[in-house]
């Protein structure tokens, strides 16, 4: 077992679409508002797509099913957003093949839980309020 997989990066669009996040592999995506759970490559080229079902989709970026173009256009978009405006954490890659993403999360007036899809539990503590 190598070592944990964590958020280094998130935006919280709760409001309108869910919580875009980068994980320290450099994997990014998106936690969507029906539980559904998009997870990008490191290129960029590829997605994994979870529905609240769990019957996983993978497959190519600009080769997606159709019924998939929104999400996949707003994990792309704020991937980049994550990428030009935020600071993070640059972790070179384990080569651990394993597909970890953000399976929930939840806001506290003081903390922002994670719970990967290992079950790996991540506490990020707010001293600020305005840092939501």
């Amino acid at each position: 077992m190598g070592l944990p997989t964590f958020v280094t990066r998130w935006v919280d669009y709760s409001g309108k679409y869910g919580l875009a996040y980068q994980l320290c592999n450099s994997i990014s995506g998106m936690y969507f508002n029906d539980s559904s759970s998009i997870a990008l490559s490191s290129d960029c080229t590829a997605f994994d797509y979870l529905p609240a079902n769990g019957e996983l989709t993978s497959g190519i970026i600009g080769q997606h099913p159709a019924d998939l173009e929104k999400k996949v256009k707003l994990a792309v978009r704020y991937r980049g957003y994550m990428a030009d405006n935020l600071h993070g954490v640059e972790l070179p890659s384990s080569g651990d093949t394993t597909k970890i993403f953000l399976a929930d999360f939840r806001r506290a007036s003081n903390a922002v839980l994670f719970r990967m899809s290992d079950n790996t539990i991540q506490v990020h503590l707010i001293s600020d309020p305005t840092d939501f």
